[in-house]
């Protein structure tokens, strides 16, 4: 057998986690197959478990955006009323509103004088 097939088995081993290379000493046996392929599977578990935490905090993050639209949607509406407010206060006094005519919420329309309503 020559030296290269057996160095190569050798590297093949030590990845597989079976051997430990000592220098100047040698090659030992770190741990058998059924170890090996015991702790293999408490791999797959951890990377299960991590998938699973990924997912969870996917969710997490998922609620914190539709949480934070839901928000900003609330505070657009607020200001949509303040600025119609503005508008009705600078109408009573005789005056043109300085700002732009609101948007148009969902559910109104804007009537025919350019005001929603």
């Amino acid at each position: 057998m020559s030296s290269t097939v057996v160095r190569a088995a050798v590297a093949q081993l030590r990845a597989d986690g079976l051997l430990v290379g000592q220098p100047g000493k040698g090659v030992f046996v770190r741990s058998t197959p059924a170890a090996v392929a015991e702790r293999a599977v408490t791999i797959e578990d951890l990377s299960k478990r991590v998938d699973r935490l990924h997912e969870e905090l996917r969710r997490v993050e998922s609620g914190q955006r539709d949480e934070l639209a839901a928000g900003l949607a609330t505070l657009g509406q607020h200001v949509g009323l303040v600025h119609r407010h503005l508008i009705e206060l600078y109408d009573k006094l005789g005056r043109p509103y300085p700002g732009d005519v609101p948007e148009v919420l969902p559910g109104e329309e804007r009537r025919g004088d350019g005001q929603v309503g």
